[in-house]
């Protein structure tokens, strides 16, 4: 019980000390781009069509695995979009 009221404490000293706290530009600016970034997401792209056609032909197995591509392909993209923000922010620090 002690640990979590610690962690508690260490996150709202974190969230009071960090920049989003401070700068309400900031978080008007993330906030619009988490709002753009969704909507792209819920518009069904070339992916969606695959997959539903490959569905609707028949092919259940085909689906499956051009569905399981489709999501390691994602995943490798956004492990390779945060590591690549990840070294922006290392090399050009504060």
């Amino acid at each position: 019980m002690v640990k979590i009221r610690e962690t508690r404490a260490n996150f709202h000293s974190f969230i009071a000390a960090s920049a989003l706290h401070q700068d309400p530009l900031m978080i008007t600016t993330l906030l619009t781009i988490w709002i753009l970034h969704v909507a792209a997401m819920a518009t069904p792209g070339a992916n969606v069509l695959l997959v539903s056609q490959l569905a609707a032909s028949d092919r259940a197995q085909s689906a499956l695995f051009a569905a399981l591509g489709i999501t390691l392909g994602a995943l490798i993209w956004a492990s390779s979009a945060v590591l690549g923000v990840h070294a922006i922010f290392n090399a050009f620090p504060g």
